[in-house]
């Protein structure tokens, strides 16, 4: 804009030339000094401008230009409240329409600046009514009435704009933000590129093309966007944060921990760099926990030192049901709410008083399920963390969960305020969140031996049994068991139902090293990713470095639920990944009879297959290390009768255990939970 306004004022100044020559050279002459502003204006001298305007005011006070002129080094200058006096004194005068335009644009980016947007809004509209071929202020209207959020007024606009001048960038640009915003992403990529062909080539606009091809689910063509806007700018965090998440969507976690590190480096304030990065560490097996202790640590720190604490109530004494807060953005169909649903139907409400504080995006079916089991819900998406915070701590809520962790839809922040007396983390997160403010963190001896030495900033309160109990899957006719398919095949198929996030090149090729024991096996991989073109090249590529050849692999994309379930009929073992397990897989394959052979490793988040395994007995199927995991591989591939022996009793061992017992899981949630509030409530007496 700045540009185009010395531009013009640069035309002004010869048109005055001539004049300035027949005039003289007396000091105090009226176009001497309006000339002498926009000299100034055109490089950049907005003290000496102002001087000049001011001097040219004094001789002149209602000439138009001069007010524009003296308006616009004022607003350069910083002092938007004295640049309103001069342009509304251009605006009022009207003295010639030709220049309304001007005042009416400045006054709409001040009030834009101030952030009174109607305001804004109100004068940018007045700028095109006087100048129709403002294209300036079409553009700017269009970003106003985004941050309004008024998105079909902002599309007429753009559409205006590039009826006026359909090779303008900006307006595909903001075209492309406006698809965004809509979930239209293709259309948001068409735009962007458009702002790309006119001449737009900068880091904003690769940086929203990765983006938008990142909800798309391609992150190959996203990382090169990102890439290209890394080029430009190398210096702009939210670019590193957002190729950090492709790396770690395509389990890269390398160049994942680099450019989350950079994030953070770059703008040490940007919070969700700082969980991305811990999300990162948790992942990978050749960090050391030191790292992620350090990292979490820092987080911490970062978070204390930005917020103060919200005033919780006092103890109740237990004179009525303990007010338990769920704090999650997963209340839809994800993990947790598989894992949560059965539990929260077998809880007693003369117990506890069950309050959603749900951050959900696109919420479904399961969320209306989820919010029935609920005595109190409340939507916290649009609630600021201080504001979530006030709310929690005024329901008197006396033990706020979290089920996040550093996963993408967290509110860590609302717990660092500390709403509630005693705060607990569970469930949705396999490591420590690091916060100070988090009192307690739910695990079981299994996923977190009592010798353990993995960090944990909360104190551990171990559940009997497991952290983790599943739902049960509702049967149907397509979702019986079958009988091991190598019965039929005469060979063993072998299978993984993970993301494309788990299947690093180390894990396939401890992969490879079991196909290869075992002559004839066959393994199907059915990852939810694969829909996307990029993806399977992508796995194709790694399976190929990993030495599995494309003879012995079968790649299925992602399919609706039954139809997901009903595959277990085609595997008869299942392949963990690690060091991040499978957990819902795993759950729901060993429902469908089919076994899992595991790694224990030594974080809760490594250990989680082994928990759930020892909680069915199939202890067996737990391998210490890489070698033992190859060598149990091809044992039970050989006993194929044991196998069906196996599979044949399995869901109704599995439904039997502590794995899928939700009422016995709940009742050892409701005594933990109030065990945890006694222990609280005496500290507080005692102190």
């Amino acid at each position: 804009m700045l540009d185009r306004w010395r531009e013009r004022l640069l035309k002004r100044l010869l048109k005055t030339q001539n004049k300035l020559a027949e005039l003289g050279p007396e000091d105090n002459n009226f176009e001497v000094y309006r000339s002498e502003g926009n000299a100034s204006v055109s490089a950049e001298n907005y003290e000496k401008a102002e001087m000049a305007y001011r001097k040219a005011f004094s001789l002149r006070p209602t000439d138009t230009a001069t007010l524009i002129g003296l308006g616009f080094v004022l607003k350069e200058l910083g002092r938007p409240a004295e640049a309103r006096v001069y342009l509304r004194r251009a605006i009022s005068l009207g003295s010639d329409e030709a220049w309304l335009h001007e005042p009416h644009y400045l006054l709409g980016l001040i009030e834009e600046n101030e952030d009174d947007l109607p305001v804004a809004i109100e004068n940018l509209s007045a700028a095109l009514k006087y100048k129709p071929d403002f294209e300036m202020a079409y553009r700017d209207l269009c970003r106003v009435l985004f941050l309004a959020k008024r998105p079909t007024e902002a599309m007429v606009v753009v559409n205006g704009g590039l009826t006026l001048n359909p090779r303008n960038p900006d307006f595909h640009f903001y075209a492309g933000n406006l698809h965004f915003e809509d979930g239209q992403f293709q259309l948001a990529i068409e735009s962007y590129m458009k702002a790309l062909e006119y001449g737009a080539i900068n880091a904003t606009v690769y940086f929203s093309l990765g983006v938008a091809y990142s909800r798309l689910g391609n992150d190959a063509m996203a990382l090169e966007n990102f890439k290209h806007a890394q080029a430009h700018d190398p210096g702009i965090a939210e670019v590193h944060y957002q190729s950090g998440l492709a790396y770690l969507n395509q389990g890269d976690l390398l160049p994942a921990i680099a450019n989350f590190e950079m994030a953070v480096t770059l703008s040490p304030l940007l919070l969700k760099s700082h969980s991305g990065l811990l999300c990162a560490l948790c992942m990978s097996s050749d960090s050391p926990l030191e790292r992620y202790q350090q990292a979490a640590l820092q987080y911490d720190l970062l978070l204390r030192s930005q917020v103060g604490s919200i005033s919780a109530v006092r103890h109740h004494g237990q004179q009525r049901p303990l007010r338990v807060g769920f704090v999650s953005g997963d209340f839809k169909a994800h993990p947790v709410s598989f894992f949560l649903e059965g539990i929260l139907k077998e809880i007693d409400p003369k117990r506890l008083c069950l309050i959603a504080y749900s951050n959900t995006r696109n919420e479904d079916h399961i969320t209306a399920r989820m919010r029935a089991l609920f005595t109190e819900w409340f939507d916290t998406n649009e609630l600021s963390d201080d504001a979530a915070a006030t709310v929690i701590a005024a329901h008197q809520v006396d033990i706020l969960i979290d089920l996040a962790g550093h996963t993408v839809e967290h509110r860590l922040p609302i717990f660092a305020r500390r709403p509630a007396k005693i705060q607990v983390t569970w469930l949705g997160y396999f490591a420590s969140t690091g916060l100070s403010a988090m009192d307690y963190i739910l695990v079981d001896a299994t996923s977190v031996p009592e010798q353990s030495t993995e960090f944990f900033s909360e104190k551990r309160w171990y559940l009997p049994n497991t952290r983790l109990c599943m739902t049960p899957p509702v049967a149907t006719a397509e979702t019986g068991v079958s009988p091991t398919p190598a019965l039929k095949n005469g060979v063993v198929t072998f299978g993984s139902f993970q993301s494309l996030t788990k299947l690093s090149l180390k894990v396939l090729s401890v992969w490879a090293r079991v196909l290869k024991k075992v002559p004839g096996a066959m393994l199907r991989l059915q990852v939810p990713q694969l829909d996307a073109a990029n993806h399977r090249v992508e796995l194709m590529r790694r399976l190929e470095l990993s030495g599995i050849g494309s003879q012995s692999v079968s790649l299925i994309s992602g399919t609706h639920w039954e139809e997901y379930l009903s595959a277990y009929q085609y595997v008869d073992i299942l392949l963990d990944t690690f060091p991040f397990n499978g957990g819902t897989t795993t759950a729901e394959a060993l429902w469908m009879g089919v076994p899992t052979i595991t790694i224990r490793g030594n974080t809760m988040l490594s250990r989680q297959g082994a928990g759930m395994l020892a909680c069915v007995g199939l202890h067996d199927w737990i391998a210490e290390d890489e070698d033992q995991f190859v060598l149990k591989a091809s044992q039970f591939a050989r006993d194929v009768d044991g196998l069906q022996r196996l599979r044949a009793g399995l869901r109704t061992k599995a439904l039997a255990s502590p794995l899928f017992d939700t009422r016995l899981f709940a009742e050892n949630l409701q005594d933990a939970l109030e065990s945890i509030y006694q222990v609280s409530a005496e500290h507080v007496q005692v102190a």
